[in-house]
């Protein structure tokens, strides 16, 4: 079952810009959808998927243990879940295009808890709005036809990723400064 086939859940705001839709359930969140928007193409652009639809939902841990036990049988919150529309014969960086009978302008959606960002910068040692930013790098490249299931395709994901966030920073250092805000203190 494809994820825009449930009925996705009453969100607080929705933002749009060109092809890219940025919401949120959570209330207490207050989002720079510019910033963000900004990444997401830099990321797209990479790729030439600049013209393809994506659909990026912050969400509480309520939502995200939700919808992971729905899709993946798993009843505990995590931190991104990413959904293809598209789908590649190998990943993009490596000359992949997207394999789909006629024109299909969606990529897919993102689902990201904020919640579940902010524990892991904590642990790992960094803001949670990097953090914020390495989920949006990392559900991407799963759209883009990326895994880990194996060590192999694991270490080409942790390259791919570790280069964008690199090309990231050395564009703007701090690239993801001010990117959300949660209950009126940044993050």
């Amino acid at each position: 079952m494809k994820f825009r086939e449930q009925n996705i859940p009453t969100c607080e705001s929705v933002t749009e810009f060109n092809n890219i839709t940025i919401s949120t359930n959570d209330s207490s969140l207050k989002l720079n959808e510019k910033r963000i928007q900004s990444i997401v193409h830099y990321i797209l652009d990479i790729y030439n998927l600049g013209s393809y639809e994506l659909h990026i939902n912050f969400v509480t841990a309520t939502e995200m243990t939700r919808l992971n036990s729905a899709y993946r049988s798993i009843d505990r919150v995590t931190d991104v879940l990413s959904f293809p529309q598209l789908e590649f014969e190998e990943p993009a960086a490596k000359g992949g295009h997207p394999v789909h009978g006629g024109f299909h302008p969606i990529m897919g959606d993102l689902v990201i808890c904020v919640d579940a960002a902010i524990k892991n910068a904590k642990t790992i040692g960094h803001s949670a709005e990097r953090e914020i930013a390495f989920l949006l790098v990392h559900g991407i490249l799963h759209l883009c036809g990326y895994d880990h299931k194996d060590p192999e395709q694991e270490r080409v994901m942790i390259k791919e990723q570790n280069t964008i966030l690199d090309q990231l920073a050395a564009n703007e250092k701090d690239f993801y400064r001010d990117m959300l805000h949660k209950s009126s203190e940044i993050i």
